[in-house]
This record gives structure tokens, sequence and C-alpha cells, in this order.
């Protein structure tokens, strides 16, 4: 498994390295899952744990959509002007843009669990 730049994972090894680290996330996850709940007893969900749900998801929501748009309006910005950003961060590759969603993700899923934390802490 080489990871040597944007050219050497095009195609078919892109493949097998997608496919395989999510077979393995799957299988971890199930693993973790399964020894986290042995012994636990399961509860009944009433309307506030949905409300909070409710509330946890959509402003994830929205983080996930703002940092999606932003990433697109880049790409594009980056394709029509290449000449305008001169002093950019960083190139915009196809890993980074992964990466880029990734962390949208972690951190879409990591806010969701803030907010749901403080409206149960909150209490209502």
């Amino acid at each position: 498994m080489l990871l040597a730049d944007d050219d050497a994972m095009n195609g078919i090894a892109m493949l097998d390295l997608v496919t395989n680290t999510v077979i393995l996330a799957i299988l971890v996850g199930i693993m973790v899952s399964f020894l986290l709940r042995v012994d636990k007893k399961t509860e009944q969900m009433d309307e506030r744990d949905h409300t909070f749900n409710a509330r946890g998801d959509r402003i994830a929501y929205l983080l996930l959509v703002i940092f999606v748009c932003l990433l697109i309006g880049q790409i594009v910005v980056n394709e029509r002007m290449p000449d305008a950003l001169q002093n950019r961060l960083f190139e915009l590759s196809p890993i980074v843009i992964g990466h880029l969603l990734l962390i949208a993700l972690v951190l879409s899923s990591t806010l969701k669990v803030i907010v749901q934390l403080f409206y149960y802490r909150r209490g209502y």
C-alpha cells in the first residue's frame, strides 16, 4: 500500500484502499459496539430523547452543508481563476479534498454529540 502522491492512488489502487478501509472500519465498529453493550439493558426513547436527537441532527447537518458548500465554492474558484489566489495555504488535490470532506463529517458528528449533551445537561 503506497501513498506516494496522487498519481499513485488512481484507479484500482484507490478502490482497493477505500474498500479495505471501509470493511475494516465496519468490523472494528461491530466489535467495539458488541463489547460495549454486553450487559446493558436498552431503554425506550421518550419524546425528550427524540427532540434532543433532532436538534443535534439539525445543527450537525447545517454545519456539514455549510462546509461542503464552502469546499465546492473553493474548488470552483480554483478552477475558474487559478491565478487569483497566489498565496494559497494548500493545493486542492483529490486527496486533500477527500480529507477535508472526512474532517467535515467528523466535525459535524462531534457537534451533534456536543449539542445533544448540552440539551441533556440543560434538561429541557
